[in-house]
């Protein structure tokens, strides 16, 4: 009884150390994620500082554009569309 005992713990524990070392490996190979981060500031009297990254392998050929505050805006869905001026510069891309 006691040697079949040992004998299944063995078992167990060189299966378990396989699938560890397999797990291991694969989570190794893996490509790192592709994936967009954002950073938000919450700073003082409601200041919000936000920046994203684009992180792609290949160049899109976007533009950067910057508009500085004031502009005056419209929402370009016909005559009814609401307008606005700008209160805050800000930075855009297009693709």
């Amino acid at each position: 009884m006691l040697q079949s005992t040992l004998n299944f713990r063995s078992y167990f524990r060189t299966l378990f150390n396989s699938l560890t070392a397999l797990i291991t490996l694969f989570v190794g190979l893996m490509p790192s994620a592709l994936a967009c981060s954002r950073a938000v500031y919450l700073g003082l009297d409601n200041l919000v500082i936000a920046g994203r990254t684009m992180d792609w392998f290949n160049d899109m050929g976007s533009n950067l554009w910057a508009f500085p505050r004031g502009i005056e805006r419209d929402g370009a869905a016909g005559s009814n569309s609401i307008r606005w001026t700008s209160k805050y510069g800000s930075v855009g891309t297009a693709i």
